[in-house]
């Protein structure tokens, strides 16, 4: 076995094939507002690096004792087959399978044990830069694809096309190049051979991974994660593994409350749109044309979700709008968020037949989930690997399937919250994540005049304005900035097609009514003012 102990940066540089990222090629020239290193070309082998981290990571375990030096071990799908890598590290020694994408992999984790202040690295340039190249990459991505990381080989062919997501890894690639290059004058060694565990596998830190919480002052901005009573509770139910059913108005926050408890669980969100009309093969997949000529497989969110739980990564699998989905499917869904222990499963011969294919083994105490799929095929996962949340409007001013939940599917929901309306503090937090912060203001001072000014207020106003209207305002108006219109001028003009037609009733002929367009946009107008 080969036990080589010098950094071969050189295999970085040789990779030809770019298919997994299209739209950058080996040894492309780096723009030098993007370069970090004095070698400013792409190396593709870095940027696979960089990729496999985005798609191919089953689980990360990092730790940082006190006095005690960082270290990591991660745990990843291979590229070229269906094996798995583990690799691990500390400040001193990495113990990978072969020198080339692998290193770079390593000097990755390497650089995000370095926010530690007992890493060798810490606080270096070097270390910064990378962390801050990355998390530029993290929050480009995030914007493009609407969905936060892991992601899918797919989603990332389709983010590379995106300019600033393809800027962003090349600048983040030759970032991890100089990192590389300053920690191999440190001295660290690689090590050809299996991983040497210094972890346990249930130590998972994606978050870390993908939000960089690093604590120090610079370190790079995280991810936000807007936390509220809310989402605390929702962490604590995804990191356990329960159900949770959330309940509330339209606007209220519950969807984005999910997503940012899933984000600081560093969880897999797997998301199913309820509509009337939702079938079999949108939930569970189906076959459909490849475009080509022929037919591909293609998985739906149920059974991404149990996969990804059985390959021992922590999955959310939001269930949006329960209540517009067909009762038929509440009915299915009752026998899925139920949990049986190992002992159970073994006990009933269908299941236990299917579990003799896990990829891993039934605990008899442990409890996990079942999915029976229409095909006859059983998926098992570990119930603490898997919660599922759901969310709904409950009333009769909501058009759904129905107006209230069947009690049996309501008990299977071991948390049921009520959220209303979030404070103005989070709305403009979260709306900062992609606004600027007077725009956010403003939004959010406009939607607390809309609240006092609705009918049921003595206004003029049908309906007051909420958090996902206000973010739809926000991005119609940040697409008309890009195209030259002054900030004040677009918020004015992207209400006439956002806010106003949302908030104001209409006459009998259709039209919106005059008085309650005008009061809302004479608000609107001092509110753009104020920019």
């Amino acid at each position: 076995m080969n036990t080589n102990t010098s950094l071969n940066l050189a295999p970085l540089f040789a990779l030809g094939d770019n298919a997994f990222w299209p739209t950058l090629t080996r040894r492309q020239a780096i723009p030098a507002a993007l370069a970090s290193s004095p070698q400013p070309v792409v190396g593709l082998g870095l940027v696979k690096a960089l990729w496999a981290l985005l798609c191919h990571t089953n689980g990360v375990a990092i730790e940082a004792p006190g006095g005690q030096p960082p270290c990591w071990q991660i745990w990843l799908s291979s590229s070229s087959s269906n094996g798995v890598h583990e690799l691990s590290g500390n400040p001193q020694t990495w113990h990978i399978k072969f020198q080339g994408y692998l290193v770079a992999l390593a000097g990755a984790l390497d650089a995000v044990c370095a926010s530690f202040p007992d890493h060798p690295a810490y606080g270096m340039d070097e270390t910064t830069a990378f962390l801050r190249r990355w998390q530029e990459l993290l929050s480009s991505l995030v914007t493009e694809v609407q969905a936060l990381p892991p992601y899918t080989e797919a989603q990332l062919r389709s983010a590379a096309s995106n300019p600033t997501v393809n800027e962003a890894m090349m600048a983040a690639s030759d970032a991890l190049f100089a990192y590389l290059e300053f920690r191999k004058v440190m001295g660290v060694s690689a090590l050809e051979m299996g991983a040497q565990s210094y972890l346990s596998a249930n130590a998972t830190s994606l978050a870390l991974l993908y939000q960089q919480s690093a604590p120090t002052a610079t370190s790079a901005p995280a991810v936000p994660v807007i936390v509220t009573e809310v989402t605390r509770t929702l962490l604590r139910a995804i990191m356990r593994g329960r159900t949770a059913l959330v309940v509330g108005p339209t606007g209220a926050g519950k969807t984005e409350a999910v997503k940012h408890a899933a984000l600081a669980a560093g969880a897999i969100l797997v998301k199913v749109e309820g509509h009337p009309g939702l079938d079999d093969k949108i939930l569970f997949g189906g076959v459909y044309p490849d475009g080509k000529g022929g037919f591909n497989y293609v998985e739906g969110p149920l059974t991404e979700a149990w996969r990804y739980a059985a390959e021992g990564q922590r999955v959310v699998l939001l269930l949006d709008e329960l209540a517009r989905m067909d009762a038929l499917y509440h009915a299915l869904l009752i026998g899925a968020l139920d949990t049986l222990s190992g002992a159970e499963i073994a006990a009933r011969p269908k299941l236990a037949r299917a579990s003799t294919q896990l990829p891993f083994v039934l605990k008899p105490a442990e409890r996990y989930r079942v999915l029976n799929l229409p095909s006859g095929t059983v998926l098992i996962a570990p119930a603490d690997h898997l919660s599922v949340i759901a969310t709904t409007n409950l009333g009769s001013a909501y058009q759904q399937a129905s107006s209230q939940l069947d009690p049996a599917l309501l008990r299977r929901f071991a948390l049921r919250l009520e959220v209303e309306r979030l404070t103005e503090d989070e709305r403009r937090a979260i709306l900062e994540q992609s606004l600027p912060a007077p725009v956010a203001r403003a939004l959010v001072a406009v939607e607390e005049f809309s609240i006092a000014n609705t009918a049921s207020q003595g206004g003029l106003l049908a309906e007051a304005l909420n958090l996902g209207v206000l973010l739809d305002w926000g991005q119609e108006a940040q697409a008309l900035v890009n195209d030259g219109t002054l900030w004040p001028q677009a918020l004015v003009d992207a209400a006439r097609y956002t806010a106003l037609p949302f908030c104001c009733p209409r006459l009998s002929d259709g039209r919106l009514e005059p008085p309650a367009v005008n009061m809302l946009r004479s608000e609107i107008i001092v509110a753009a003012r104020s920019l």
